[in-house]
């Protein structure tokens, strides 16, 4: 017999999902809430947000030969992430086995541990976002 999927109400979750909006949108070019709270379900299993990720920033440093040296940086999404994660308010997944699910590029797959509700957190394009939001 499958394990069931704890729920929880629209207010808790909405309210969780508006405060990480506000604090993840500086980070981004575009965010919203998605899933099942934007379709106003009364007992969400998560929270998913669509966002598009502001691109990544790099310096220019000289070598030891005095040559330019491109670094590439973190994106602000993920150096913001790593700080949340670090803090304890978010962490990564796991499954049941233990190990770390999705969390990658696109898609990232985390927990609010305060609260102990999921967070889906999914990366589009400007041009892929209206399929994105379906």
């Amino acid at each position: 017999m499958a394990a069931q999927k704890t729920r929880f109400t629209l207010a808790e979750a909405a309210f969780l999902a508006n405060q990480l909006l506000s604090v993840l949108s500086p980070a981004c070019s575009r965010a919203i809430i998605a899933g099942s709270i934007r379709r106003r379900r009364p007992d969400p299993g998560d929270i998913e947000l669509l966002v598009i990720p502001k691109p990544a920033e790099h310096i220019v440093q000289a070598d030891l030969l005095g040559n330019p040296l491109t670094l590439p940086q973190d994106a602000p999404l993920d150096k913001l992430l790593k700080r949340l994660i670090a803090s304890g308010v978010l962490a990564k997944r796991r499954n049941v086995a233990g190990r770390f699910i999705g969390y990658g590029a696109l898609n990232k797959f985390l927990i609010h541990l305060p609260t102990r509700i999921p967070v889906n957190l999914f990366a589009t394009t400007e041009a892929k976002w209206g399929m994105a939001l379906v």
